[in-house]
């Protein structure tokens, strides 16, 4: 088993041509879908796996996600996969395959609470790893009825603290990893923050629409703690972080000691910080001042869907929560925490 390497160009270790598609698939993920009906965690998975394996040039590939079921054995919330085995004989075989394993570690992580070494990073296994050393039940039963039997596998697990949202991998003749590691982990934060928001839609509650609506702000937002540490930001504020994170943080805890203070914002101020209270737990909203105008449309080129779209997301979100402003829907969904 062996950590991916830690990528200093990816463009060099990728390609060019294989980086732009890899930040084209990328924004496919921070693309709004429909807030309304019904949902199945992971959904995504079904329009991006088809280009994502052709990005990494591999036999097979596969996502799926677990659920605890009656009497502890685990169950499939979502699951896809492109190879050699139908999908539906995919399905078929893993779900038989999981209802014999309750009791089992049948892979190379605790299925229930995956270890913190395990969380959020890209690992790779070679067949002879896992069926002759680590003799994992889920490598010598089911990879060979799938058609990945003998092929190295590198996979990641998404994990929202210790909870396991989803596994991502694929299965590859080669024991060369380093290009397919590099683009897993070049997709991992994505597609751990769209698992997130897939299995709060899937709840079906306003709650579940947290993420989306600090998209659909339209300008740089942040959750800020009463220390000023960020909490959530959407697309447009970790841009801001990963571009100059030091002085953005120094900039977020002055606007936060201000607003606790009871300080009204000068004028002049980049920021605007909104009190949040639930229960006991106290946050700011901070937004950056931009022309409300154009919300709509920045939030359109930003996540290249029509401005009509954006519009009707955001109405929807603001009926529901039977508020006019952006800023009261973000007060009113901290508020259901």
């Amino acid at each position: 088993m062996t950590a991916a390497p830690a990528l200093h160009s990816l463009d060099k270790l990728i390609g060019m041509r294989s980086a732009r598609r890899l930040r084209e698939l990328a924004g496919t993920l921070t693309t709004l879908d429909a807030l309304d009906g019904p949902r199945s965690e992971g959904s995504f998975f079904a329009s991006i796996l088809d280009p994502l394996r052709d990005l990494l040039e591999t036999e097979a590939i596969g996502a799926y996600g677990l659920r605890q079921g009656e009497a502890d054995a685990h169950e499939l919330t979502f699951s896809h996969f492109l190879g050699p085995a139908p999908y539906s004989e995919f399905v078929r075989l893993f779900s038989g395959f999981l209802s014999q394993s309750d009791g089992v570690t049948w892979g190379a992580y605790n299925d229930g609470r995956p270890e913190p070494a395990q969380r959020n990073r890209v690992i790779s296994f070679t067949s002879r790893t896992m069926v002759e050393e680590m003799r994992l039940p889920i490598a010598v039963d089911l990879f060979p009825k799938l058609g990945v039997g003998g092929k190295t596998q590198v996979r990641a697990l998404s994990c929202d603290g210790p909870a396991l949202l989803g596994w991502i991998g694929i299965w590859q003749s080669s024991e060369r990893t380093a290009r397919e590691a590099g683009i897993l982990r070049a997709l991992a934060r994505a597609i751990r923050r769209r698992l997130r928001l897939e299995r709060r839609l899937s709840q079906g509650s306003l709650l579940a629409a947290f993420d989306a609506v600090l998209e659909a702000l339209g300008q740089a937002a942040f959750l800020v703690d009463a220390h000023g540490r960020i909490r959530e930001a959407n697309r447009i504020g970790r841009e801001m972080v990963d571009t100059d994170g030091r002085a953005l943080r120094t900039e977020l805890l002055s606007v936060v000691r201000a607003a606790r203070s009871g300080l009204q914002s000068r004028t002049d101020s980049r920021w605007d910080a909104t009190l949040l209270r639930a229960g006991s737990s106290v946050a700011f909203l901070v937004l950056e001042r931009v022309a409300e105008g154009n919300a709509n449309r920045t939030v359109a080129a930003i996540l290249g869907i029509s401005e009509r779209t954006v519009e009707v997301h955001v109405t929807a979100l603001l009926d529901k929560a039977q508020v006019e402003w952006r800023a009261e829907l973000i007060a009113r969904l901290h508020a259901l925490e």
